[in-house]
């Protein structure tokens, strides 16, 4: 252990992603305590990365997306600890998971920044209680939305009222511009959110 916070601490010369593949190798490996060190691990994962960003702040999770893909993550670990010392695919797996990490934390923070410039474009439009609750809805779903889209019998069910009124409140919905008919549909119409007008283009470069 001594060895490892002497290299970690002080070497300044591998490339800092890289490093915190390497210190999570490294540190489960040694093994130090009876329990907790795949947590620890993923700590000293973490820390790395914000050192080597200069950042405390990210906005996606390593650590996360390691624990969705156990299975293999498991399996990578066993295999590179037992085999001839060859790590490259350990940090093949971490590039990959870090690179899909990044990428879920994207679509989370474009389908979160579209709620938010959605309401903000209609903060003045004037949506009962109902409408607001179906809106809302739609927009917790984000793009995948809801099998089929939104039908008349769907907003029944979640606003809770007759289908009269909610083919009044869709038809509302879409002159005051909320909703969009969608293509197709099958027996009956159905709408959606425009999430095309409503996503931002994010960059993190």
């Amino acid at each position: 252990m001594q060895r490892f916070f002497s290299w970690f601490n002080n070497d300044r010369k591998i490339d800092g992603i890289l490093k915190a593949a390497l210190a999570h190798l490294w540190y489960v490996t040694i093994h130090p305590l009876d329990d907790g060190n795949g947590r620890i691990a993923r700590a000293i994962t973490d820390m790395s990365l914000a050192i080597d960003e200069d950042n405390c702040q990210r906005f996606y999770s390593l650590s996360s997306q390691m624990m969705s893909d156990r299975v293999n993550y498991y399996k990578v670990l066993k295999q590179t600890q037992k085999g001839d010392l060859d790590i490259t695919d350990w940090l093949t797996w971490f590039l990959k998971t870090m690179d899909a990490a990044i990428s879920s934390s994207e679509k989370k923070l474009g389908d979160t920044m579209a709620k938010v410039h959605f309401w903000n474009y209609f903060s003045q439009t004037n949506f009962n209680k109902r409408q607001e609750k179906v809106l809302n809805r739609l927009l917790d779903a984000g793009p995948k939305g809801f099998e089929g889209g939104l039908k008349n019998k769907k907003y029944v069910g979640m606003a809770h009222t007759s289908r009269a009124t909610a083919q009044r409140e869709l038809a509302d919905l879409i002159e005051k511009g909320a909703l969009i008919q969608l293509p197709g549909g099958g027996r009956s119409t159905s709408y959606g959110i425009d999430w095309e007008k409503w996503i931002p283009i994010l960059d993190f470069e």
